[in-house]
């Protein structure tokens, strides 16, 4: 394979000879860290990013089906399909027919999610034609991920059908990253930590090897409740060897300085990634109580400013803890307070909105999901209208998956929250609140997985109710320290 320009920031990339792409049959091409698949089907070549845009899966290994006129690659992970022709996400809706007996399927399209790669033949010889200076597209955040373009540049198609010999990234399940083994603070093995950090500043000696200098900048801060804004984050620089999933946290350096004189570091909950073309979003909480912290020159400084990444770990996702939610027949409670909101909206945003909606329907585990939040007003619940949503659509107690959520307020808003049922005003939570709902939506005895996120005394107080109830305590999740 070789690369030479044909003008501008066109890069044409020679794969190999074209009797060579026999019906169905593909190949992986280089690119820089970039990895292309250039596909064979029906007589057409086509050229696309092999790392998904939703999770990074190996689109080199995903079936091809013809979908609302395109021919399209079933990601092998979530089975996501991918136009090989113009990079669109499609999936099947329901169109009302007025008069119809009962809702017709329709083909809809995401938008283009997937760069693809115009792909010429010249004189026999296949070309792929890259060109990167045209608008971000989501697959990007991947094609520039070490880790989602590890295997290396083949040599001629496979044929169709004669799978490759999976690689390091290709033999990956979604989620799964490279394993190594994390101790804990005390020496021994961590059961809650099922990937180390992976993004490790240059020189930082306190946990793995270090990996390429990674900086990423806030491109975008919208609010979302009182108080609390979404920050938006795209790479600025260096390699990306993994993206963090929802709920579990990111660790940036900021431009302070820390009692010790050195650059103050600072963890957020990952909250939503792939977002608006961005790589990671934050939820972040004004403290105006401390108008020199974190978070206030988050909220005042951070719009374009490139963050040193030190780290990406932790456990409060529902991925983590798969196994045991099986166990458990996906009953899962959630007590939250304040910004601590945000590790709970992640988890259940992606099991919802994310995981629910790609998996084939026998693949789908049972999900029941109680909410308890503490705040001090309604209008400072982050991410409330989604979370109602949420409630609204996962109601039904006989179903498979449910959600419930309710909110305690703490200022006294009686008269406006006598019509809202899922708020308590005028109080926090108590002990007695935690038994007697989870009776009500687990049954009375019956065991359940427990995320517990807030302030130092809010989780302790919880906790400490959890144990009064009778449940395990390895089945209580904290916070990471």
């Amino acid at each position: 394979m070789s690369s030479n320009k044909t003008g501008g920031n066109v890069q044409r990339i020679h794969v190999g000879a074209r009797t060579l792409f026999t019906p169905g049959a593909r190949q992986l091409v280089k690119v820089g860290m970039r990895n292309i698949a250039v596909v064979e089907h029906k007589g057409h070549l086509y050229a696309i990013d092999n790392a998904c845009y939703h999770h990074g899966g190996p689109l080199l290994n995903g079936d091809i089906e013809d979908m609302g006129g395109h021919p399209c690659i079933v990601c092998p992970w979530h089975s996501y399909r991918i136009a090989l022709d113009t990079g669109e996400g499609l999936y099947v809706g329901i169109d009302v027919v007025p008069g119809a007996a009962k809702p017709v399927p329709a083909v809809r399209s995401k938008g283009c999610k997937q760069r693809v790669h115009q792909v010429v033949c010249d004189g026999g010889e296949v070309y792929v034609l890259v060109d990167l200076s045209g608008p971000a597209i989501e697959s990007d955040s991947y094609a520039n991920m070490a880790l989602a373009n590890q295997e290396g540049a083949m040599a001629a198609p496979r044929e169709s059908g004669g799978r490759r010999p999976l690689g390091l990234h290709s033999g990956m399940r979604s989620g799964q990253v490279l394993q190594h083994t994390a101790p804990s603070r005390a020496g021994t093995s961590n059961p809650f930590s099922t990937a180390p950090p992976l993004l490790v500043a240059s020189g930082d000696r306190r946990h793995c090897s270090p990996v390429p200098e990674l900086t990423v900048s806030c491109c975008r801060i919208l609010p979302v409740s009182e108080g609390v804004k979404e920050f938006y984050f795209h790479r600025a620089d260096g390699t990306l060897m993994r993206l963090g999933q929802p709920g579990e946290y990111i660790e940036l350096e900021l431009p302070l300085k820390d009692a010790d004189g050195g650059h103050l570091r600072r963890k957020w909950t990952i909250c939503e990634v792939n977002k608006k073309g961005a790589l990671f979003t934050l939820l972040i909480k004004a403290r105006t109580a401390n108008p020199g912290g974190a978070s206030t020159w988050m909220h005042n400084y951070a719009l374009h400013s490139s963050l040193h990444v030190c780290q990406v770990n932790g456990h409060l996702t529902h991925a983590h803890h798969a196994r045991r939610l099986h166990e458990l027949q996906g009953r899962v409670l959630w007590l939250t307070a304040g910004i601590g909101i945000s590790c709970a909206f992640a988890a259940l945003n992606q099991s919802f909105n994310e995981d629910l909606a790609v998996m084939p329907s026998q693949a789908r585990g049972a999900l029941h999901a109680l909410h308890l939040h503490t705040d001090c007003a309604v209008a400072a619940v982050a991410k409330l209208p989604d979370l109602l949503d949420l409630q609204r659509r996962y109601a039904d107690p006989t179903a498979a998956h449910t959600y419930q959520l309710h909110c305690y307020i703490t200022q006294g808003q009686a008269a406006a929250a006598a019509t809202q049922t899922y708020v308590t005003s005028g109080r926090r939570i108590t002990a007695a609140d935690i038994a007697q709902r989870t009776r009500s939506f687990f049954g009375d005895g019956v065991r359940f997985l427990s995320f517990v996120c807030g302030p130092p005394a809010f989780v302790n107080d919880c906790t400490d109710a959890l144990l009064s109830m009778g449940v395990e305590e390895d089945l209580i999740l904290t916070e990471d320290p």
